[in-house]
Order: structure tokens, then sequence, then C-alpha cells
């Protein structure tokens, strides 16, 4: 279930291409309007994805934003960006908390679902269908998107929806202009760092 779509000093070492990147696919999770969000980037090297990984961890956690690797291969790798006290509260949901039983995910804290979501990655060589459980979205949307296997929605953007259409299109246009918001101060200077909003 996947969406179509002043400097931080040492001795961290900040990484304007990751930087970017997190500007463009997770700027509502930035702004605490979003559980999480996720994108492909390309490193030089293996070492240097680690490094620059590690690096933003550093750099975001004072904010309450935490990233992993859910899948690489090489030098690509496919990272999620999230907030933990959101995405703890969000798999509390009942209907989330049953759907992920049923799919098979073990009771634990969020390494053990993290690591079980990446183990499912990579079992089945594309995302799973409860992805957008782990990115904020409405757990009837997830629902809906495992059971109808992605057909039959009434309306897409940043995700498929499958119950109130309406509020989803608003929540679209929320997450649109936050985005380009972002984008601009971005381009104007601003860091990732910056622009998170403290939990």
């Amino acid at each position: 279930m996947v969406s179509e779509n002043a400097k931080h000093v040492s001795p961290i070492k900040y990484s304007q291409c990751l930087d970017r990147y997190i500007i463009e696919y997770c700027a509502p999770t930035l702004a605490g309007m979003k559980t999480g969000g996720m994108f492909r980037i390309k490193f030089s090297s293996e070492s240097k994805m680690n490094a620059e990984i590690q690096n933003m961890k550093n750099i975001l956690k004072p904010k309450k934003v935490s990233l992993t690797i859910l899948k690489s291969t090489g030098t690509n790798a496919l990272i999620y960006v999230f907030r933990e006290d959101k995405l703890k509260n969000d798999l509390k949901n009942p209907d989330l908390d049953n759907l992920l039983d049923e799919l098979g995910y073990s009771k634990g804290g969020i390494n053990t679902v993290l690591r079980q979501l990446k183990e499912r990655m990579t079992e089945n060589g594309d995302f799973p269908h409860e992805i957008g459980a782990f990115l904020g979205y409405p757990p009837k949307d997830v629902i809906g998107f495992v059971k109808n296997k992605g057909s039959n929605c009434l309306c897409s953007g940043w995700w498929k929806v499958y119950h109130d259409a309406e509020n989803a299109k608003k929540m679209f246009l929320k997450f649109d202009k936050c985005r380009e918001l972002y984008k601009k101060l971005y381009m104007s200077g601003k860091t990732a760092l910056q622009l998170a909003v403290a939990a």
C-alpha cells in the first residue's frame, strides 16, 4: 500500500542528498502530521549508506524521528522514516492489531514488529499489503487494501482509500501543501532537523 507518490554543526556530518529525500517524501512525518513515510535511495557504497543512515538517525533523534532500512540490495536502500510514539499508538488500534495477528506478526515492541515487516518484505520481494499500518494510513483503508488486494478503491492519492473518501481527499491536500512548503523551506536553506517538529 505505497503512496504514488542554520546547518547542524559537528560532530555529525550532514548528508544533503539524504536530507533532500526526507523532505521530498516524508515532510508530513517531519511536521508531525503522519506516522511515517518511505523512499528508495542509492548510495555510492554500502559503507557510505550505513554511515549516512546512522548520522541521520543521530541528527533527527532529538526530534523523536527515527530511520531504519527496510530493505537493501547493495547500495540501493528502502528507507523508512517514522515517529515511534505515533507508530506505537497506531498499532494499538484493535483492527490493525487483529490484522497483523492474522498475517502472522507476533506480539512485541516496535523493534520486533519492524523486524517482522523487514522479513516479510524480503520474503515477498515486494511491499506487503499491510505496509499502510506502518505509514499512518486509516485502519479501515489498510484493511480494505488487504482484503481487496489493492483493487476497487474509492480514490487514491497518498494511499488507496476504501472508506470516507472525502476526509481522505482533505488529508491529501494537507499533505501536499505540507510537502510543497517544506520543499520551499529546504530550498531556502532549512534542514530536515530544523523542519522536524518536536514531539
